[in-house]
């Protein structure tokens, strides 16, 4: 009897069991199309590039979640619908899924996205410049997030930094940031590193300590580099625009937000890259440059229209009144700025309403407009944001915050303590009978189990030693091969070379020795390039970029195998564009040609042709150089074999000229560590054309319209040097890129009585094109 009742026991436990994995299993079905989609929309950041569609597609998932219990997939879409409402400044619109989201969330128990939902009403608030609630939903985000350590607590720590910086509460803000900083390095997230390091740049300029904003910039500049985080420069070159412009270094200014610009455009960045657009508005304005200023200010308000971001149309009608102020055109600032003031109450932005207000003020609108009133307004509306109580009471909320946050976790206690109590007596049967349960299972099967381990280790010791076994005796095959047919290549590939090193002939020495060391180039070669293929088909090959000239590089790379070209008659025609340089190291480049005209000469026959050429890929800022000859072709078949090793063990004669097989794949390994690639023309029908691709240096490189004048011939006398070595200070002082002032320090020079104009125009050449290598070197005529 008592085994039959433990039997039963048993049995009812099992279909509970059951039944549980069974309803788990079907809440967490989810469907792969609307899942994907979704998810991809996400990854792709597609609610930056186009919020509308990005809206939709987060509304299905969202209702497609909630309709199928898969809450994960409808909270990621609430979150994102409210992200797009939050850009559009559609601030209701992100409490009601806030509303929706959170009493949902906490049914889940899901801290993360409870922290995120209170986030989003935190930074709502603050928008509608309610402080005190912004801190309160801040405070509860914190609280879920570091109860189980989510990824969510950084970006509340920025939030909050951000609250500080905002009241100017500048050594909080410091504090805030520095806890995202650490907790982002312990989760190795350096992506979000560098964005803390930029954000510390703009609270440190705010301050007015532009040298710890330099440094901070820079080094989210380099982490972004080493991480390839284009998003993050353009960011980075951005913030540093503003800060050359609080500097009052214009065109550096000028120069990094176009920068920051070319980089959203090709990310697709739209937001950002109207955001940059404002910031270049208003360098152009401090330029007096208002065609472009306006301009600027034109495409933004044109933009937020299109998006419904009102508070963006408000800064740009702004800038625009501001431009028409300054041309004398009152009467248009004061339209332009009433459809801003007006804007700015209907978004509820005070802030916004202040600075409108301040503008209208100063205008003199003495027929049409009652400035008093405005003043009046002016001076209510800032009273009300920046009096000295108000700012008193930010510091008074901590307490308060404190304490009703207290409150709130003693009440979210309680009821987490009912609901455990309601589930523990719904299963403190069904523990009772897994543990009786359990004690008897184990009672009966101590001893199998016993058995059966020690049958599965014996078992799984003899599998190891079989696999053991297996792989020692296929690599014991395979490096018998790889020896035996080492061993042959080489053997057979060195032959011609020593013959002709050995039957030197004495009438001719010259040509003899010519003869000899190209037989003995081409040995050292083919060895290079075994030792270089086996070294890094494992590792990275290390490269150090210096900057050259291609086309003297493949003329020394047809000299070395000129002696092979001329016994089959074969003419080399070298043309690439003698103005390109390249950036990449020289000697591995050399040994790229040399091996490719090795191949070309091996399947040309006697007078053949072989070209070198080169095209210019601006787009990518790359040459694409090819090397063509008129022999009998490569099937397509093996256009992707022939760069892999030891292709040519079994290669039909080739005219006595032979290789290991490495050469080609020697090659692929060379220009892919430059960054490049290597392929065969499957379109080209005259014999063989292989291209491959390098990255342009501009320190050789120039167009050939603007082509640099020669300075060899150059001389300065005591005379003109001694007028000249007075503006030297000034010259070494500026950077390369500073063309205004090295514009207005050309005509200074220009009237001096004595001066050499040839000089003085090639040193203006070489700024044009920003060129400090020839800069330096035309300096040095005056040094000397």
């Amino acid at each position: 009897m008592k085994r039959f009742t433990v039997y039963c026991s048993f049995v009812v436990l099992f279909f509970c069991v059951t039944g549980c994995l069974k309803q788990h299993n079907h809440d967490s079905k989810i469907p792969s199309d609307i899942e994907q989609v979704f998810y991809k929309a996400h990854k792709d950041f597609l609610f930056q590039s186009s919020p509308d569609s990005a809206l939709t597609i987060a509304k299905l998932a969202s209702q497609y979640g909630l309709g199928n219990k898969n809450y994960n997939l409808a909270f990621d879409a609430i979150l994102m619908s409210a992200y797009v409402y939050n850009e559009k400044r559609k601030r209701d619109s992100v409490k009601a899924l806030m509303n929706t989201l959170i009493p949902l969330a906490r049914q889940q128990k899901d801290s993360i996205h409870l922290a995120e939902a209170y986030k989003y009403l935190s930074n709502v608030y603050k928008e509608e410049n309610q402080p005190d609630s912004s801190l309160f939903f801040l405070q509860i985000g914190l609280r879920y997030a570091k109860s189980k350590n989510n990824p969510t607590l950084s970006g509340l720590y920025i939030e909050k930094a951000e609250y500080m910086h905002r009241y100017n509460q500048f050594d909080s803000a410091h504090i805030y940031y520095i806890q995202a900083l650490e907790q982002y390095e312990k989760e190795k997230h350096y992506a979000n590193v560098a964005n803390i390091y930029n954000r510390l740049s703009n609270l440190f300029a705010d301050q007015k300590l532009p040298e710890e904003a330099k440094k901070y910039l820079q080094l989210s500049i380099h982490l972004n580099d080493s991480l390839g985080n284009i998003a993050g420069l353009s960011d980075n070159y951005n913030n540093l625009g503003i800060l050359m412009k609080d500097n009052n270094q214009l065109d550096s200014a000028a120069f990094f937000l176009e920068k920051a610009i070319s980089i959203n455009q090709k990310t697709g960045d739209k937001y950002g890259e109207i955001a940059t657009i404002y910031n270049l508005g208003n360098v152009y304005f401090a330029m007096e440059d208002y065609y472009n200023a306006k301009l600027s200010y034109s495409k933004v308000y044109e933009y937020c229209q299109k998006e419904q971001m009102p508070s963006g149309m408000v800064r740009a009608l702004s800038g625009m009144a501001e431009i028409e102020d300054y041309n004398n055109n009152r009467d248009s600032a004061f339209v332009l700025l009433t459809k801003a003031l007006n804007l700015a109450r209907q978004i509820n932005e005070p802030q916004g309403e202040v600075s409108i207000l301040y503008q209208i003020v100063g205008l003199n609108f003495s027929r049409s407009v009652d400035s008093l009133n405005y003043l009046k307004q002016y001076r209510d509306l800032s009273d009300s944001l920046y009096n000295a109580d108000y700012l008193a009471k930010l510091a008074e909320n901590d307490v308060k915050y404190k304490t009703e946050l207290k409150n709130k976790s003693i009440e979210i206690l309680e009821n987490k303590s009912k609901q455990q109590k309601l589930l523990a007596s719904v299963f403190i049967g069904g523990f009772i009978l897994a543990l009786l349960l359990v004690l008897f299972i184990l009672r009966s099967l101590a001893l199998k189990r016993k058995a059966n381990k020690m049958l599965a280790a014996q078992k799984e010791e003899i599998a190891s030693q079989a696999e053991q076994l297996k792989d020692t005796n296929e690599k014991l095959v395979e490096l018998d091969q790889f020896k035996q047919g080492m061993t042959s290549m080489i053997v057979h590939d060195l032959k011609n070379p020593l013959n002709t090193i050995l039957n030197v002939s004495e009438k001719e020495p010259e040509r003899e020795i010519k003869r000899s060391r190209q037989a003995a180039s081409q040995m050292l070669n083919m060895v290079l390039n075994i030792l270089d293929v086996n070294k890094y088909e494992y590792s990275e090959m290390t490269i150090r970029k210096t900057g050259f000239s291609i086309f003297n590089n493949a003329q020394k790379s047809i000299g070395q195998i000129s002696f092979l070209a001329g016994q089959k008659n074969i003419l080399i025609e070298n043309n690439i564009d003698t103005l390109i340089g390249v950036l990449g190291e020289a000697e591995i480049i050399e040994r790229v040609f040399i091996n490719l005209l090795s191949n070309a000469i091996k399947y040309t026959p006697v007078n053949g042709k072989i070209e070198l050429s080169s095209q210019i890929d601006k787009k990518e800022e790359q040459v694409v150089l090819s090397v063509k000859d008129t022999g009998q072709g490569i099937s397509k078949e093996y256009h992707e074999k022939v760069f892999e090793k030891f292709t040519q063990i079994e290669a039909k004669s080739s005219g006595g000229v032979h290789s290991t097989g490495l050469g080609l794949t020697f090659c692929r390994m060379a220009v892919e560590a430059h960054g490049g690639k290597i392929w065969i023309d499957d379109n080209y029908t005259g014999g063989t054309s292989i291209l491959f691709t390098l990255h342009i240096s501009t320190l050789y490189y120039q167009e050939e319209e603007t082509p640099s004048p020669p300075t060899e011939n150059i001389s300065l006398s005591e005379q003109e040097k001694m007028e000249l070595k007075k503006y030297l200070p000034k010259f070494e002082q500026l950077e390369i890129y500073e063309i205004s002032s090295f514009r207005k320090l050309f005509r200074d020079i220009e009237h001096e009585k004595v001066i050499n104009e040839r000089w003085l125009q090639q040193l203006r050449n070489a700024v044009e094109h920003g060129n400090q290598k020839r800069f330096d070197f035309l300096l040095s005529f005056v040094k000397n």
